[in-house]
């Protein structure tokens, strides 16, 4: 009499085979939504505006069914329909209000999605990685997204954190910009809507942390190192290599890339010229397209050489006529202009009043501040022609407004 029964035996291990983590979490769903159904009582009653399955699977409202994904459930609490998940590090509780004469309306939230009859999860952590990741608190959940925390098992950035301590050996000005480069890829903002998507924006931040370390080393600013962070590139090889995000460009002869601020350069390596390239607004899509320079081309290969066809362009640079301040370039005081000329010795003559010199001055400084066009020779050649309409405008507008000085004593 107390031995078991090979009948029971064999029940109780097809038990144990049926018996998963899914359908538990089914089971218990069932229960709870049968337990809040059952406290309701009369007000249950009262609205029954839907009816939900015994796995909290499938709602059926409206005369429409709805069907939950694995690892949601739908269940009602009083007068509330809810939306329900317990997933590791995806859970949430969203309530769905209803009203008997109106149709359903589903709220606005950053966990899912309905459409056709289905619930879609927008954010996922079904990879093994990112379940890790959260379950060890390296990184956390935010809505829709994840953000890194200072617990992220990356040896990069844990030294980063390390040298931004008060008690590093480093100076205050390089703690605040560790500090300040942490709390921006703390705000980066992992995708949680699919897997490929989340483990390839950690592969970026990745990338970003190892470039932020290497340029912290070779004593980058922190306006270039806020750069990297935006932008995920790097200059490497003295110059001659250029890696943005997945691509490489690199240069041939003296050119060569160079950081700045928020954009960088590429320029000829003895400072005959340079262009400012500046990232897209918008992000940079797919791939990084270089804009059109009447300096360098870029070839098929992605390598970048100077042109050498005879321009007007070095013509005006060799004579000192061209000249780049702060990224652009502009026109000098030598460029060849008579009326230009004429400016410069009104503001430098002593006969005419300070009143007239001042004005002859600022005239001659908002004329060499005008931005030249560097695209192209037409866009070179364009921009001249506007500046001498403006340089002939000014000496006009300069002289009317003087003419009433007494003789000697007004711009000739």
């Amino acid at each position: 009499m107390d031995r078991k029964s090979p009948t029971m035996n064999t029940s109780k291990s097809r038990l144990r085979e049926l018996w998963t983590p899914a359908l538990c979490r089914r089971s218990c769903w069932a229960l709870v939504a049968a337990g809040l159904a059952a406290c309701a009582g009369p007000i249950a009653e009262q609205k029954a505006l839907f009816t939900i399955s015994a796995d909290g699977q499938t709602l059926t409202i409206d005369g429409a069914a709805w069907t939950a994904p694995e690892g949601v459930s739908f269940f009602s609490r009083g007068t509330e329909l809810h939306v329900i998940s317990l997933e590791a590090g995806a859970s949430f509780d969203v309530a769905v209000p209803l009203q008997s004469a109106a149709p359903l309306v589903w709220p606005k939230n950053p966990y899912f999605e309905a459409a056709s009859g289905r619930l879609r999860v927008k954010m996922s952590v079904s990879s093994e990685a990112l379940t890790s990741l959260l379950a060890t608190g390296q990184v956390l959940v935010h809505n829709d997204h994840f953000h890194l925390t200072k617990g992220y098992q990356n040896d990069d950035w844990q030294l980063l954190y390390r040298l931004r301590a008060e008690d590093s050996d480093r100076t205050e000005v390089e703690r605040k910009t560790l500090a300040y480069l942490i709390a921006k890829l703390l705000e980066v903002r992992i995708p949680g809507g699919s897997k490929e998507e989340a483990l390839a924006s950690m592969k970026r931040l990745d990338e970003i942390i190892s470039r932020i370390r290497r340029g912290f080393f070779a004593n980058m600013t922190p306006a270039q190192l806020g750069s990297v962070a935006d932008h995920n590139y790097e200059i490497s090889d003295d110059g001659r290599r250029l890696t943005i995000e997945s691509q490489v460009f690199l240069t041939h002869g003296e050119v060569r890339f160079a950081y700045c601020c928020e954009h960088f350069h590429v320029e000829d390596a003895q400072g005959k010229w340079g262009q400012v390239i500046e990232f897209p607004d918008g992000g940079m899509g797919d791939r990084f397209i270089f804009p059109d320079s009447i300096f360098f081309a870029v070839c098929e290969d992605g390598t970048l050489v100077e042109k050498q066809t005879p321009t007007r362009w070095r013509s005006l640079m060799k004579s000192d006529q061209l000249r780049m301040r702060n990224g652009h370039w502009h026109l000098s005081e030598k460029y060849a202009n008579k009326d230009l000329a004429r400016i410069q010795q009104a503001g430098n003559d002593n006969n005419l009043s300070p009143a007239v010199r001042n004005d002859a001055q600022g005239r001659l400084l908002s004329v060499l501040t005008l931005r030249l066009g560097m695209g192209s020779d037409r866009e070179l050649d364009e921009s001249l022609e506007v500046a001498d309409r403006a340089i002939a405008n000014t000496w006009q507008e300069f002289k009317e407004k003087w003419k009433a000085e007494p003789a000697g004593h007004r711009p000739k």
